[in-house]
């Protein structure tokens, strides 16, 4: 009987030792998946246009990424799919920041060759031909929603009133 546990509790020594010593995690790291989809899921048009670079950068992080997967080195895959992300992230920063730069400029554009715009700052930004007010705001009240000034009012809505149980 002893010799039977024996050898029961050897051979589970040995299955669990055999098991410990297996090829790695049976799943990629989370970061593998997360930047497959970053790099898929960017806008191509965009980012490629203002951060080709750093999309090429992040396809060979992933593609390193996947090829460390492959090879069984789980270490190397995760820093690999963690650059990758970072990388795609930061390509869609940059594209970000110069579609922002692109449609400031547009609209500085359109705002200077607008009809009627005299360069006269009303405000941060905006042109107009009003010049300064006598409330010192930089519009004149009374040209609001009038041709020439490219303003319209803004309609205010009345805030909500509450209603308790008892009516008050």
């Amino acid at each position: 009987m002893f010799r039977r546990a024996s050898a029961v509790a050897a051979l589970f020594l040995a299955t669990t030792a055999l098991a410990a010593c297996s090829s790695g995690p049976d799943y990629p790291p989370p970061d593998l998946a997360a930047a497959r989809a970053a790099v898929d899921g960017v806008d191509p048009e965009t980012v490629n246009r203002y951060a080709a670079v750093e999309m090429r950068e992040a396809r060979s992080y992933l593609d390193q990424a996947e090829a460390a997967w492959r090879q069984e080195n789980a270490e190397a895959a995760q820093r690999y799919a963690t650059q990758a992300l970072a990388t795609v992230r930061l390509a869609e920063a940059r594209a970000d920041a110069a579609e922002a730069r692109a449609a400031e400029s547009d609209l500085q554009e359109s705002l200077q060759s607008a009809p009627g715009a005299t360069g006269t700052t009303t405000s941060p930004g905006l042109t107009g031909t009003t010049g300064m007010s006598p409330s010192g705001t930089g519009v004149d009240p009374s040209t609001i929603g009038t041709s020439g000034t490219g303003l319209t009012p803004t309609p205010v809505q009345p805030a909500p009133v509450p209603i308790t149980p008892n009516g008050r």
